[in-house]
């Protein structure tokens, strides 16, 4: 029929027989059969040949019927009459479908055969594998920063000796465990990203010694196919604590920007006095704060809030015998009158004279033990000599009161609002604070309508800048500033209307006359009461002062490196003004490697010392004429040491005194005084001056010899590139050298 070959039953144990005998690829059935129905035959036929297809056929079609048959497993299910067109197609899909799952069926059996031959490959590569780890453990040995590898499964495959030395034995451990002391998998695990084939740079920090490391989890392609993940471990927690030393800055900057904005209107319905004691301790961390006001006639002190007592607060209550929130003490004579000045006072007095002999001296005795009592600070909230109130800081032994200058900034702006509290009027609070605030404010502000038009400027601006308010009023905020600074206003105005305020952007000022002041500007939002933007009230911070400072000690500190060089060549005329002219091409090489700002000044000022050592070599052997005799040459080579031993002892910003005693050392380990070897070992700055050192005194002058030449130099560094000096230095000296540098005349 159709080209298909048709074998007939009469019953269902015909049918049977026959699946038992030859392979069908369809069976055609009616529901009703003799002595067994269809939908039996279809369970039999299902537990004999699992893939035929079987389609059921039945002259009373009902839905039952049919979701029966479709469970057993019925590839299809037709009502009679069936017409030829039916049978034929449905018939023609079946066989195809038995077509697929015969051909699935050997493409199984063909992969199981695959994998047994895969498998027995894998054994053979594996020897591969680890003869290759073998390798890469002995390179990664070597390696200062830590590395290690770990499969899918998260076990850890090899740890190099840097990474085990801090974390201890890896063997038969996972690296969850391992590194994070955790019981499962990290939720921040890069594991997918790894086998998806990307490199991850991330930062950790180890729960286990505290450092920080920035690591880098990369995709490691095995001899056998596989993939693993290796972990580079590359310790940055003395970085790490310079920026969050210089973070600190900016955000005590930023906490008192805030409290600034805040003490403009600060609610009537909060407590002043324990947000500011809560500010001095965002300030200076985890110390005791003690925040009194005073009565009008300024003799008696009351507690206004007390925080960081801890877990002994209720003991204290109970040694004091009340809480010590609302206490009052009263006073001696004018013994306070010194806090009017608003300045941090190391008191050097025990907790039993701060609290005016109010509470018992065993009393005190005991809470200065219960709290390890160190030093004890203390700042009055004052304005023009009218005390307003006292602060007392409490320092446990060994702490170091932190951010002394932003406290007493912090207490000039409380006392401001403290003064402005006890003469506002209790119907026109609001306004009258603010305005009062905002005119008498230490600091520069102004307000500006949200298209940046200026709305009011306080005083202090106006003195500082040198305009008439009427000159102000209804202009662009931007013309306050330099052209640089202007040209980023619309950016920090699209940034305080997209957030509602901006902090801490360092800008530039210009006065009416012209004069520059470096400013730190935080904005932030007023509303009305229904949250409509008003205006933004803009506070700033002159930090002239502090940057002209820093740039006055960077200066001084430039001139006694000078000093201090020009010392070393009146021992030496002949190479009078060889650290000078080692400086100059060192300076060269800096920005041809793209050193930082930081890096180029520490490379400058050891360039300016690196020979100070000759002040102990005699003079004479200084300038012999001859060749040096070996004890002779030995004593030179001594002015590294004495070089370090003199520089060690002063606090430069850069390791002048480790750059000075390596600048003599080479890769190979042929240098002196200490044989180091590698780059790992010996710092950048020091390669730098190893080789500018060898190009400077080979192409000047020396009692022994004339001038060899640039030439000569430039050969002397190309036969020692990669060996004794660093090849990426000597390829930078070749490149300034033909650029047009010149040793500049002395």
């Amino acid at each position: 029929m159709d080209g298909h070959e048709v074998a007939l039953a009469s019953t269902a144990a015909e049918a049977l027989t026959l699946l038992s005998e030859d392979p069908f690829d369809v069976v055609v059935s009616d529901i009703v059969l003799p002595r067994k129905t269809g939908i039996a035959l279809l369970g039999d036929i299902r537990k004999l040949q699992p893939d035929l297809p079987v389609i059921m056929i039945t002259g009373e079609p009902e839905v039952g019927t049919a979701a029966k048959a479709v469970r057993k497993g019925a590839f299809d299910y037709l009502s009679k009459p069936v017409s030829r067109e039916n049978i034929t197609r449905t018939v023609a899909a079946a066989i195809e479908k038995k077509a697929l799952l015969d051909k699935n069926r050997k493409l199984e059996e063909e992969n199981r055969a695959y994998r047994a031959q895969l498998e027995e490959r894998v054994k053979e590569k594996t020897q591969e594998v680890w003869a290759e780890r073998d390798k890469l453990s002995s390179a990664f040995t070597a390696m200062k920063d830590g590395i290690y590898i770990v499969d899918p499964e998260h076990n850890i495959e090899f740890a190099n000796a840097a990474l085990a030395s801090q974390f201890g034995p890896f063997e038969g451990r996972k690296c969850y465990v391992y590194l994070h002391d955790r019981d499962d998998v990290c939720p921040w695990c890069h594991n997918e990203q790894v086998w998806a084939g990307e490199t991850v740079q991330w930062e950790w920090t180890s729960p286990r010694n505290g450092k920080t490391y920035e690591r880098f989890d990369a995709p490691s392609e095995n001899a056998d196919g596989s993939t693993s993940k290796l972990s580079i471990f590359h310790d940055i927690t003395e970085r790490k604590q310079a920026q969050e030393s210089e973070l600190e800055h900016y955000k005590n900057i930023g906490l008192l920007s805030e409290a600034a904005i805040r003490f403009v209107s600060f609610p009537a319905d909060e407590d002043i006095y324990a947000y500011i004691a809560e500010t001095v301790r965002k300030l200076t961390g985890e110390v005791i704060v003690i925040v009194n006001s005073i009565n009008e006639a300024g003799d008696v002190l009351t507690n206004r809030a007390l925080l960081g007592l801890g877990k002994f607060a209720t003991q204290v209550a109970r040694l004091i015998g009340r809480n010590p929130k609302g206490m009052t003490i009263v006073p001696q004579d004018d013994e306070l009158l010194y806090l009017s000045d608003r300045k941090l006072h190391d008191s050097n007095k025990s907790l039993y004279v701060i609290s005016q002999k109010s509470v018992p001296k065993p009393i005190c005795a005991a809470l200065e033990k219960l709290y390890n009592i160190g030093k004890i600070y203390t700042i009055g909230l004052a304005r023009e000599n009218h005390l307003l109130g006292t602060i007392v800081i409490i320092l446990s032994t060994g702490q170091t009161l932190q951010a002394s200058e932003f406290i007493e900034a912090l207490v000039n702006l409380a006392s401001i609002t403290l003064q402005r509290r006890e003469a506002e009027d209790s119907l026109l609070a609001s306004k009258t604070r603010f305005k009062n605030f905002f005119e008498n404010q230490p600091a520069l502000c102004y307000m500006a309508s949200p298209e940046a038009i200026i709305l009011d400027i306080n005083t202090t601006a106006l003195n500082v800048l040198g305009y008439e308010k009427s000159e102000l009023i209804g202009q662009p905020a931007s013309m306050l500033y330099s052209a640089e600074s202007a040209q980023r206003y619309p950016d920090l105005l699209a940034e305080w209307k997209q957030q509602g305020h901006v902090r801490n952007e360092e800008m530039t000022l210009v006065s009416k006359t012209g004069q520059e002041h470096i400013i730190v500007l935080s904005s932030d939002t007023v509303r009305d009461s229904e949250g409509h933007i008003l205006n933004s009230l803009s506070v700033l911070l002159d930090i002239t002062e502090r940057k002209e400072a820093e740039q006055r000690q960077r200066r001084l500190l430039d001139n006694i490196i000078e000093s201090v060089s020009m010392m070393t060549q009146v021992r030496d005329p002949y190479t009078a003004g060889h650290q000078k002219r080692v400086a100059e091409l060192t300076s060269a090489l800096a920005e041809q490697l793209q050193l930082d700002k930081v890096k180029t000044a520490g490379l400058r000022a050891a360039s300016l010392l690196h020979d100070i050592g000759k002040l102990a070599v005699p003079s004479e052997i200084l300038s012999k004429p001859s060749t040096l005799t070996k004890i002779e040459y030995e004593i030179v080579k001594a002015h590294v040491n004495v070089g370090t031993d003199i520089l060690r002892e002063i606090d430069f910003p850069w390791p002048i005194a480790d750059i000075v005693l390596q600048h003599h050392e080479r890769l190979d380990g042929s240098g002196y005084p200490q044989g180091l070897i590698g780059e790992d070992n010996i710092l950048l700055e020091a390669r730098i001056i190893a080789v500018a050192d060898v190009v400077e005194a080979m192409s000047s002058h020396r009692p022994y010899r004339p001038s060899l030449g640039i030439a000569a130099a430039l050969e002397e560094i190309d036969n020692g590139s990669g060996t004794r000096f660093d090849a990426a230095v000597v390829a930078a000296c070749h490149h300034v050298l033909k650029n047009g540098f010149q040793f500049k005349a002395v």
